[in-house]
């Protein structure tokens, strides 16, 4: 009779291996091991747009936690692999990314989702999966920055190196539109602000319109202060704003507003769609 104590705890004690041992993290290469990262999406086998840099040198992940990997949320990572390939899931649109080390080597990796669960596969290694929480929710996010990142890499950079954007090569024909903030002298990614709904891109190669919004000019007409106190805060100027409309599919340009009227610049896309 006392052996069946024994048993249960030993049973018990299986268990809870077999369950760590499907909790380990994937093995994608910690940021500390890294010198590059690349993404790209994908639609099933097939790319679905260029492959592009991640800039993951400037994450505050690489300096908070080296140890941790682009996957690793503190707290909150709970990955398990996939053993049953019954339930195995379907890769429909995904990103690809590629992990280069210090040594050279490539690590590919899958990320996609569905409305339960983020998924990682690793070609050769197997399948993890994760529950998303609202905070761990990987694919929407990385998926956001892949998009935002070649609108910069296709658009943004040639504005700001004040070279006339191009027209994708992929373009599909969709008729959609981008807007770039370039007040502050640096790429702003408000990508979606003041586009009517049914004109915003998803992904570079929707993009037919691009407007840009920029100063031209400015003067200085004083400084802030605290009436009560007196205390000067900052200088006051008087800014000029243009915006501007690249038509990618025409080749042209075109001057949509010029004045001191910062929402009359912004009103412009709408006002160009309704015409």
């Amino acid at each position: 009779m006392k052996r069946a104590p024994m048993i249960v705890l030993l049973l018990a004690a299986i268990l809870l291996l077999g369950s760590c041992g499907k909790s380990k993290e994937p093995p994608v290469p910690a940021y500390e091991e890294l010198t590059g990262i690349t993404m790209q999406e994908y639609h099933g086998d097939e790319p679905a747009g260029m492959e592009v840099s991640t800039q993951f040198s400037y994450s505050p992940d690489l300096y908070t936690y080296p140890g941790g990997t682009y996957f690793y949320n503190p707290g909150h990572s709970d990955w398990k692999q996939i053993t049953n390939k019954k339930k195995q899931p379907v890769r429909d649109i995904s990103l690809l990314l590629r992990f280069t080390d210090k040594s050279g080597t490539v690590t590919e990796v899958f990320l996609f989702g569905d409305d339960k669960y983020d998924y990682i596969e690793i070609p050769g290694e197997g399948v993890w999966k994760e529950k998303k929480d609202g905070v761990n929710d990987h694919m929407p996010y990385k998926l956001k920055d892949y998009r935002s990142l070649q609108f910069m890499w296709c658009f943004a950079d040639p504005v700001m190196d004040h070279e006339r954007p191009s027209l994708q090569e992929n373009y599909n024909g969709s008729e959609k539109a981008i807007m770039l903030d370039i007040r502050e002298g640096y790429a702003d990614a408000w990508w979606d602000h003041y586009i009517p709904e049914d004109r915003v891109a998803e992904r570079a190669e929707d993009v037919r319109y691009l407007f840009v919004v920029e100063v031209v000019d400015r003067k200085y007409r004083g400084y802030w202060y605290v009436p009560k106190t007196g205390q000067r805060l900052q200088n006051s100027y008087e800014y000029t704003y243009r915006m501007t409309l690249f038509d990618l599919a025409a080749g042209s340009e075109e001057t949509l507003y010029t004045g001191t009227d910062i929402n009359a610049a912004f009103d412009t896309p709408k006002e160009y769609f309704s015409r």
